[in-house]
């Protein structure tokens, strides 16, 4: 009886097979000769982002003002800035007259060597509103400049960038990330590295309600939709709202951060005792021990609830019950004015 003979398909399907058993083979022995080539390498875990709360924030603003590092801190807490796209911001990148800024160039570094280039990606390129808060700091660092550029004479490193030191050269990014550890560090503020004030950012304008999009937008984020876009120098609106929206609560926390907040409230709860006199004595003087108590608990924290309950309490152990007969709904409202005085 004669061989079979076999049709094309089955000769195919016959060699595929023993072709997959070989290959099996050799994996196997390829394993076995070293079993860990069978482990999968651990996937990488992505790093938590820090961020500091409006809170914290506000502390960091408050006592950044004065120091070397006032401007750099103020324009990533702001704009949400990359520390390079900071270090290379130059001020031919601002036009304070119309409030943008414009980020087309970073400045890194690798080892001593700094580098200068364009922006990441395309949707890093862009042109952003400028806050009031931080177009009068600009105006003031541009005057500053021209003053040491008069003190140093020959001495001072004459170039356009913005963040520099005191004889002209712009800072290094890493002495620069060096400098606001240390920073922390001494004013006993929560640990975080200068690209985190760009999660912050994130955070804050989330916070609120602003759309991720124009989050995203402000950042320069690339997405599906805009990496293949072209950016121009024209301002784009949709992300106005995502900086104002960050600067308003920035210029908050800073405030509410500092001493003359909490000398503005106090201020503002003496002129109303004059109107109010709860015990109709005619002149707050009278009332000297309870103001001092009140104004000695006075945190930046304290809202009108909890001034309210304070009046109350205050001068209820201070007077009695019997003579005191103000209602806590009465030292509410009382707290309620103090606090509009406050925030006109």
């Amino acid at each position: 009886m004669g061989e079979k003979e076999l049709s094309p398909n089955t000769v195919i399907k016959h060699h595929n097979l023993l072709t997959n058993a070989l290959n099996a083979a050799e994996r196997q022995e390829y394993i076995t000769k070293n079993p860990m080539r069978a482990v999968s390498p651990p996937k990488k875990r992505q790093r938590e982002a820090k961020f500091y709360t409006p809170e914290q924030l506000g502390i960091l603003l408050d006592k950044a003002v004065g120091t070397r590092l006032e401007l750099p801190v103020f324009i990533c807490a702001y704009l949400g800035l990359r520390r390079g796209e900071l270090c290379g911001l130059r001020w031919s990148d601002i036009d304070l007259e119309h409030q943008t800024i414009t980020i087309e160039n970073t400045r890194t570094q690798a080892g001593k060597k700094e580098i200068e280039k364009g922006t990441k990606t395309v949707s890093s390129t862009r042109t952003l509103y400028l806050p009031d808060t931080l177009c009068d700091m600009l105006k003031a660092a541009k005057e500053n400049q021209q003053a040491y550029r008069a003190e140093y004479k020959n001495a001072y490193d004459d170039n356009d960038y913005v963040v520099v030191m005191e004889d002209g050269r712009p800072f290094r990014p890493n002495y620069l990330s060096e400098l606001f550890s240390k920073f922390l560090a001494d004013n006993d503020l929560p640990k975080i590295v200068l690209h985190e004030l760009r999660h912050t950012f994130a955070s804050l304008s989330n916070q609120a309600g602003i759309p991720a999009y124009n989050i995203g937008k402000a950042l320069g984020h690339s997405t599906p939709a805009t990496t293949q876009k072209i950016y121009t120098h024209l301002l784009d609106q949709t992300h106005t709202q995502a900086v104002e929206g960050v600067a308003a609560i920035a210029d908050e926390a800073r405030r509410k951060a500092g001493k003359e907040y909490l000398l503005q409230l106090a201020g503002a709860l003496i002129d109303e005792f004059r109107v109010w006199d709860p015990m109709k004595f005619g002149d707050c003087n009278e009332y000297t021990e309870e103001i001092q108590s009140i104004g000695g608990r006075l945190e930046p924290h304290t809202d009108v609830a909890a001034l309210g309950s304070m009046l109350y309490e205050t001068f209820r152990a201070s007077f009695g019950t019997r003579s005191f007969r103000c209602t806590p709904e009465e030292c509410e409202t009382v707290a309620k004015r103090v606090f509009e005085k406050v925030q006109r």
